[in-house]
């Protein structure tokens, strides 16, 4: 498995992109303990990797993809995506859904650190991610070695 991201110019679009690309391999890189087939992927307020990701999944038939205005919404969703702007609402969600099965994906060190269990960050212009090894095990998900292998562990 590759997964890389090169931003031109560090634009918010093709960093969308390239977040929505990887959320999309994620799911084939992590096991619910349910072992769902479609799952419901909820990105919190109006980020671009929503519309992204909406076409991404339409022809793979994987995800339900749905756009979250509160942490409320957050309630049946496998997989959360937090932008960075929207990064207020990471400890409500988290306290939440704590023991739950739910894939929480936000932008930065600092909240994977604080139970976020992957966290994107962009290093000399490519797309690169944290992955949070207690944070998964707490919520009961199992991350493949291949997609640990590719990221830096907290």
């Amino acid at each position: 498995m590759i997964l890389a991201g090169t931003l031109s110019d560090g634009r918010t679009q093709d960093l969308s992109r390239y977040q929505a690309l990887f959320m999309s391999k994620f799911i084939d890189y992590v096991k619910w303990p349910e072992g769902k087939d479609n799952l419901v992927v909820g990105i919190v307020g109006n980020s671009r990797a929503l519309i992204e990701l909406q076409k991404m999944m339409e022809q793979k038939n994987k995800a339900v993809i749905k756009k979250i205005s509160s942490a409320a919404d957050v309630a049946g969703c496998d997989m959360v995506f937090l932008p960075a702007d929207q990064s207020k609402l990471f400890s409500t969600i988290n306290n939440d859904t704590m023991g739950r099965s739910i894939l929480i994906i936000t932008e930065g060190e600092e909240l994977a650190r604080q139970g976020a269990v992957i966290s994107f960050y962009v290093d000399q212009g490519k797309l690169k991610f944290f992955i949070n090894k207690s944070a998964a095990e707490a919520r009961n998900l199992q991350i493949s070695g291949a997609l640990m292998s590719l990221a830096k562990l907290i």
